[in-house]
C-alpha cells in the first residue's frame, strides 16, 4: 500500500506539472462554471408551431397574427413536421388533413393530430388542442367530430420543462470526466516512453503496483474535479449528494479505464492526444441522453448514456436513484470491461 500510495503522489505532481493537462484542466473548473451562470435561468415563453395543412394557409396567417407569445412554421409534409417536432424546431406541431370521401363529406373526412415535444408542459398542450379546434372550426366551418389526443415524440417529462442551463449542467459535469482521458493517456505514454515504468519495476514496485495506482490517480483526478464543477453548478443538494457521487465514481472509472486503453497504444505525447480525442468523439453520442427527443436504441451502446440519462433524471427531474438501477448496473458493466481491457493491454505492454 506505501509503494502504490507513493506512485499516485508521483503521478498526481506529474500530471500537473503537464503544461497541457493541466491548462485543460484549470479552464474546465473555471470555464464550465462561468457558462452555466451565463445561460438564461427562465424558460423561453413563446410558443413555436408547426402546421401542415392541405387548405387555409392564408386564414391560419391572419388568425395567427392576432396571438400573442405565438410563432407559426408551416411544414410541406406531414413527416416534416415530425422531424420538426422532434428536432426542436418546434414545440408542437399541429397536422390538419382531409382523407378519402363519402357522401357525407364529398370533400374529404377531416382528419387532425396534435404532436407534441417531450419537454412541451400540460398547459401548452392544452392550449394547442384548443388552437387545433379553432383553427379547424375557421378552416371547416364546423367544429371536428371527434376530440384528439396529443401524440408525445420522445420521452414524456410532463409539466417538467426546465431552463437550457438545468439541462447543460449535466454535460459540463460529464464532459470534464471525459476530458481527463487525456490526462491519463498522457501520463502513461510519458512514462512509458521515458522508461520510467522500467526503472519502477527494477525496485519492489510490482506491475500490479504500478497500475493499480495509476487506476488510483486517474480516478480520484476525475473524480474530484467531477464533484467540483457538479458543486459549482448546484448539480449537488441534500437529496442529490450520495446518487450523483456514486454516478461519479463510476463515470471516473469509466474514463480512467479508456485512459488505460489510449495510453497503452500510443507511442508518444501527440499520438496520446489523438487517441484522446478519438475516444471523446466515442463517447460523445451517448450524451445527447440529455435531450430526450434526441434518444434512439442504439444510443445505449456507448457508456457515456448510462452515466448521463440518471444524472439528468435525479439532479433536473428529481427522479429517484432506484428508477435507474439498470442504468447504473450497465456503466458498473462498462467501467469493469474497460478497466479489464486497459489493464490486460497495458500489461501487455510492460512484459
Amino acid at each position: 500500500m506505501t509503494r502504490i500510495l507513493a506512485i499516485v503522489r508521483k503521478d498526481l505532481r506529474q500530471i500537473l506539472s503537464n503544461r497541457f493537462v493541466a491548462v485543460i484542466t484549470g479552464l474546465g473548473l473555471i470555464f464550465y462554471p462561468i457558462v452555466y451562470y451565463i445561460l438564461p435561468a427562465q424558460v423561453d415563453e413563446t410558443f413555436t408551431l408547426g402546421l401542415y395543412v392541405t387548405q387555409g394557409r392564408e386564414q391560419i396567417e391572419r388568425q395567427a397574427q392576432r396571438e400573442e407569445g405565438l410563432r407559426l412554421v408551416f411544414a410541406d409534409s406531414e413527416e416534416e413536421l415530425r422531424r420538426m417536432v422532434l428536432d426542436k424546431e418546434v414545440q408542437a406541431g399541429f397536422s390538419l388533413t382531409r382523407t378519402g370521401e363519402t357522401p357525407s363529406a364529398p370533400n374529404g373526412i377531416p382528419s387532425a393530430i396534435l404532436f407534441v415535444s417531450s419537454d412541451t408542459p400540460q398547459e401548452v398542450r392544452e392550449a394547442g388542442q384548443t388552437l387545433g379546434r379553432e383553427l379547424a372550426f375557421a378552416l371547416l366551418g364546423h367544429e371536428l367530430p371527434v376530440e384528439f389526443e396529443p401524440t408525445v415524440l420522445g420521452t414524456d417529462r410532463l409539466g417538467e420543462q426546465i431552463p437550457f442551463r438545468n439541462r447543460l449542467r449535466v454535460l459540463l459535469v460529464v464532459l470534464v470526466l471525459v476530458i481527463e482521458v487525456f490526462g491519463m493517456a498522457n501520463l502513461l505514454s510519458d512514462e512509458i516512453q521515458r522508461r520510467t515504468v522500467q526503472a519502477l519495476l527494477v525496485t519492489p514496485v510490482t506491475v500490479r503496483d504500478f497500475l493499480t495506482a495509476k487506476g488510483v490517480t486517474g480516478t480520484l483526478f476525475a473524480f474530484v474535479q467531477g464533484m467540483i464543477v457538479a458543486g459549482l453548478v448546484r448539480a449537488i443538494t441534500v437529496d442529490t449528494l450520495l446518487p450523483v457521487t456514486l454516478l461519479l465514481l463510476l463515470g471516473s472509472l469509466m474514463v480512467t479505464g479508456i485512459g488505460f486503453l489510449a495510453g497503452a497504444v500510443s507511442r508518444d505525447i501527440v499520438s496520446a492526444t489523438l487517441w484522446g480525442m478519438l475516444a471523446i468523439v466515442v463517447l460523445a453520442p451517448g450524451m445527447s441522453a440529455a435531450f430526450p427527443a434526441g434518444i434512439y436504441p442504439l444510443i445505449q451502446l456507448f457508456p457515456t448514456y448510462h452515466l448521463v440519462e440518471p444524472l439528468d433524471g435525479i439532479v433536473n427531474y428529481g427522479l429517484p436513484f432506484s428508477r435507474y438501477l439498470p442504468q447504473v448496473a450497465a456503466l458498473a458493466g462498462f467501467d469493469a470491461a474497460l478497466l479489464l481491457a486497459g489493464y490486460a493491454v497495458l500489461k501487455r505492454r510492460l512484459s
